[in-house]
């Protein structure tokens, strides 16, 4: 068997160009993982994962098994937002290891949550997919944030304004990113962010909706028409009503029905 403290070190070889490298790691790293659901249950979730250390300008390369490796762990737990704090902590253990103290480190993880969402008339159910992630970086005094991707539909007060019959209305995809600070013990469900965010759009978007159920959304569609900027306006005041002293950035790009272009609209600052 081979001693693999016998081979060549060669990512350990000190290097003399002095250049620092804010990012060295692994991206699109697919792995399964398994989360807390608010209501009690779990969600199994195929993760995709960026896996990064800061490097000194004195060594050559990181050591990118080690980042798998510290990962492998979380594969048959339950998996929360402390976990991924105490991954990134681990990920930076393993190289300062390694002889040489990094400045950072961080991992990013991006996943599908499905939400099983009832239509309003009809009661029937069925399951609607949110892109999600987490973020931890260890960046000085580091952070933690919780992104969420909510589609919700959109009708153009204008064109409700100004037309005799109907108005232009589409799909529009609002995103949030609520970032604390890692001492900060409070837990963001994905579903509360969710929830909020559908309640600032002209009406949710659902997966099964029978002809009782497409008359009601409609109908409240057309009863709260919203620009781009007046969800973005809304998502925050909620925001900052049910997160204070959070750090947010809310985007809202509305995919036109009528227009050669979409329109957008962001906003960023603290609750």
């Amino acid at each position: 068997m081979i001693d693999a403290h016998s081979l060549p070190d060669v990512q350990g070889q000190a290097d003399a160009r002095g250049v620092a490298l804010e990012r060295v790691g692994v991206t699109d790293l697919h792995y399964p993982l398994t989360i807390r659901e608010k209501g009690g249950g779990q969600q199994r979730i195929t993760a995709r994962l960026d896996i990064f250390a800061g490097l000194h300008p004195e060594q050559r390369g990181a050591h990118m098994s080690s980042l798998v490796e510290a990962l492998d762990g979380y594969r048959s737990r339950l998996f929360s937002m402390d976990d991924l704090v105490a991954l990134v902590r681990d990920v930076r253990r393993r190289q300062d290891d390694r002889g040489l103290a990094f400045a950072s480190a961080e991992v990013r993880i991006r996943f599908k949550y499905f939400i099983d969402k009832a239509a309003p008339r009809s009661g029937l159910s069925a399951l609607v997919a949110y892109d999600c992630g987490f973020d931890v970086a260890l960046d000085g005094p580091g952070h933690k944030a919780v992104l969420v991707a909510v589609p919700v539909s959109t009708v153009c007060p204008c064109s409700l304004e100004i037309s005799d019959i109907g108005a232009h209305n589409q799909r529009a995809r609002v995103d949030v990113e609520l970032r604390q600070a890692l001492g900060d013990d409070r837990f963001i469900w994905i579903e509360d962010v969710i929830a909020l965010v559908e309640r600032c759009g002209s009406a949710e978007v659902h997966s099964l909706l029978k002809r009782a159920d497409e008359k009601a959304v409609t109908e409240r569609m057309f009863g709260a028409p919203r620009f781009v900027e007046d969800v973005v306006r809304d998502v925050v005041v909620a925001l900052r009503a049910a997160v204070p002293d959070v750090r947010y950035r809310v985007r809202c790009e509305s995919f036109e029905s009528i227009h050669a272009h979409n329109a957008y609209a962001e906003a960023s600052g603290a609750c």
